[in-house]
């Protein structure tokens, strides 16, 4: 085990912060999370794994919330009940990597979550136990502590203030990363981000009809874009909801263009499915939206429209690299080497499952090119039964609160966190290469169910009182 340089920052931010309250060490895994093409420990003994600066920061979350009241016995089987699908299916993913390769030993051929080797179109090997079963074991228990943590700070501390002002931050450093990416690859130095790349995962570098792809420090593109997703469409269901309209409303636009701007089919895809779900909320539910909001809509997708139009008439040579680019990244890229390659995963993960009996090969044990194809594949039928009651339970979509943009302050907060956390997934339904949804994932929806003591009993009013007070003895409500 190697500590990095990114390691030894969060160690020292979390050793700063401890003493501050449950939100704020959950702000740091927040920003660790940037970090998506870093490595805080170096594990060469798991085949050159490494270990996230966002799940090493989110240890250090996890102590803080059992050294506080918050991670007494009452308070975490309450947060297990609030949605036990996503508990069982995080768990029985990590018991699937150790057990099922073992039981499907060479049962069947399929593509490796770490390529190893010389490179090939159709590379393949039997099913066995490695390295990346456990990776991908600890990976999905991180998932469900980010969820667990997440919940309990939301649900006992309410800083809506700070937590907004984190969410903000977050994105705009992800956008001025981008930016970055786009700045310094014009100028040939675009080496000076790889200080951000240390880890060990495909660092890729990619152009598209002669335009570089934004990656900012992630390792490629499209992971770029399903972060710059997750939160872009946090912002807007916040814009929505009136919670602090001009911060979250302009930093939703500045998502959009970039995501518009990283030339990656993840973005674009993702950005259409947003949109054609956001037409059929405003069709078909209870949505509401004002008529500003309303306004607001049509006047950003008519500013869009005069772009494309004057571009057409102004600069007709850069429409037409405009289109090529949009053809070559969504109608042609499923006729490209990489479009023929993720087919062929997604066709070997479903081989694993028909093979398995619906059981799964194990969590870990082979890479896929969209999420319900890796579960069906690693987990079988009971990973696909648990993980959609668990966004089931985190939606709830048959409440009524689900959709409208009216409510409380704490209702609108929890309804935008449950959107963005259902919505996110739709990057990963296209690219997402294993079961694991994510760490962001994870703390999206356990603050969408961070209502787990709305009604407290006497024991646990206690609790709540001492997670909330301060070191002078002051309620905590900065909300």
């Amino acid at each position: 085990m190697t500590p990095t340089i990114f390691g030894f920052l969060i160690v020292f931010a979390a050793i700063c912060m401890m003493p501050a309250s449950i939100t704020m060490m959950l702000g740091l895994v927040l920003v660790a999370s940037l970090l998506g093409g870093a490595s805080a420990l170096s594990l060469p003994a798991l085949g050159g794994s490494s270990i996230p600066p966002a799940s090493f920061a989110l240890l250090f979350l996890v102590i803080r919330i059992l050294l506080s009241p918050a991670g007494r016995f009452p308070i975490l089987a309450k947060a297990l009940a609030q949605n036990p699908f996503l508990a069982c299916y995080c768990i029985y993913g990590a018991l699937t990597a150790f057990l099922l390769p073992r039981l499907f030993f060479h049962a069947v051929n399929v593509p490796q979550v770490r390529m190893t080797g010389s490179w090939s179109l159709y590379a393949t090997a039997p099913v066995q136990f490695s390295s990346q079963n456990i990776t991908t074991a600890v990976y999905l228990l991180g998932t469900l502590l980010a969820f667990f943590s997440a919940m309990i700070a939301g649900g006992l501390e309410h800083r809506k203030k700070l937590l907004l002002q984190t969410i903000v931050v977050v994105s705009w450093t992800h956008i001025i990363f981008g930016a970055l990416d786009i700045i310094l690859s014009k100028a040939g130095l675009r080496d000076f981000l790889d200080f951000f790349r240390n880890g060990n995962y495909s660092q890729l570098v990619q152009e598209v009809s002669s335009v570089q792809r934004v990656a900012g420090i992630f390792p490629e593109p499209s992971a770029y874009a399903a972060y710059a997703f997750a939160f872009w469409v946090l912002n807007t269901e916040l814009w929505m909801r009136a919670e602090r309209p001009r911060m979250t409303g302009t930093t939703s636009l500045a998502l959009l263009v970039m995501l518009l701007l990283t030339t990656s089919s993840t973005a674009y895809v993702s950005v259409a499915g947003y949109v054609l779900i956001l037409l059929l909320r405003m069709a078909f539910t209870p949505l509401r939206l004002p008529v500003t909001k309303n306004m607001g809509l049509v006047i950003v997708a008519s500013l869009a429209g005069t772009v494309l139009l004057a571009l057409e008439v102004f600069m007709p040579a850069m429409n037409k690299l405009m289109l090529d680019i949009l053809q070559e990244m969504t109608v042609a890229k499923l006729h490209s080497m990489s479009g023929i390659q993720r087919s062929f995963w997604v066709h070997k993960a479903w081989e694993a499952f028909w093979a398995s009996s619906w059981i799964g090969v194990g969590a870990g044990s082979l890479r896929s090119s969209g999420l319900v194809s890796a579960i069906a594949g690693s987990m079988g039928v009971i990973g696909i039964i648990t993980f959609v009651g668990a966004l089931w339970t985190i939606l709830k979509p048959m409440k009524a609160q689900t959709h409208r943009v009216q409510g409380s302050p704490e209702q609108r907060l929890r309804a935008s966190f449950a959107w963005a956390a259902v919505l996110a997934l739709i990057p990963a339904a296209v690219a997402q290469a294993t079961a694991d949804p994510g760490l962001v994932f994870g703390i999206f929806a356990g603050l969408a169910a961070s209502d787990f003591l709305a009604k407290p009993s006497t024991a646990s009013s206690y609790v709540t009182l001492q997670a909330m007070t301060d070191r002078s003895g002051n309620l905590v409500n900065d909300g």
